[in-house]
């Protein structure tokens, strides 16, 4: 009878133990079931050649964020902007306000007048400085549309194209888009036209409400968000060797270009 009572006690205090842990143990593979179910964030690349160089974009969202056709539609985007500030094309827009005549109004894109007028706001702020009507002496020096000799120019010639540069000479009409000459001039748009193009790019890209991307044309770039990883995204800064390649800096970004870098001097931590 005592035995008896004994392994009746032990059942009865045994079992709701196994069966609570039964109960645990479904729950848990439930909800694991349930999360291996749920949908992940993807990587979706988009990248090619364009002005003269390549683009790179890599947007982190569902597959189900992504609407169709957005390669296209980047694609397009900065085919675009290529037609319109290269100094490659022949038939470009640039081109054609470069060889217009001096003193007659030229009618632009929207897009050309607001870098443009863009770039002059920076030329009066940096006093000249940049100057986009550098486009002779860039061709000069090897780095424009023209074919020379990989020789440092003439004093002379140097000084001779130097009296065909100014912005000044540069009138801009930006409520009717238009554009005239004071004097002979060659815009060159190659140090602003890619950051525009990535600035574009990424308009797209909020206008689809994703959120989460790398846009680098050229080695221009703009970035939102985080990468798969979770993490901000991470750009690695290349140490000017020609001998070997290494990394000289790894700058963090966070969202909307905003740049945090621990040694540089335009940081906003």
């Amino acid at each position: 009878m005592i035995l008896a009572a004994k392994i009746d006690i032990r059942e009865r205090t045994t079992r709701p133990r196994a069966s609570f842990y039964v109960v645990l143990w479904l729950l848990f593979a439930g909800l694991l079931l349930a999360g291996c179910g749920k949908p992940q964030p993807e990587t979706f690349v988009y990248s090619g050649p364009i002005m003269g160089t390549t683009y790179n974009v890599k947007v982190v969202a569902l597959n189900s964020e992504i609407p169709t056709g957005l390669d296209r539609e980047i694609h397009q985007v900065l085919v675009d902007i290529d037609r319109a500030m290269s100094t490659y094309k022949p038939d470009s827009e640039l081109n054609q306000l470069n060889q217009a005549a001096v003193g007659v109004q030229f009618a632009v894109s929207p897009a050309l007048m607001e870098v443009l007028s863009l770039s002059q706001n920076v030329y009066k702020q940096t006093g000249g400085a940049f100057d986009p009507t550098v486009g002779p002496l860039v061709d000069l020096w090897g780095f424009g549309p023209s074919s020379h000799e990989n020789a440092i120019p003439e004093i002379a010639e140097i000084r001779k194209f130097l009296s065909e540069v100014g912005f000044d000479a540069v009138i801009l009409d930006v409520e009717k888009k238009l554009v005239t000459k004071t004097k002979p001039l060659a815009l060159d748009l190659s140090a602003v036209a890619k950051g525009y193009a990535t600035d574009r790019v990424g308009e797209v890209l909020r206008h689809h409400r994703l959120e989460n991307y790398m846009v680098e044309v050229g080695g221009e770039m703009v970035l939102s968000g985080h990468n798969d990883r979770g993490v901000s995204w991470q750009i690695a800064i290349e140490k000017p060797d020609s001998t070997s390649r290494s990394v000289q800096q790894i700058v963090i970004t966070s969202v909307y270009s905003d740049v945090v870098c621990e040694y540089c001097p335009f940081s906003n931590r």
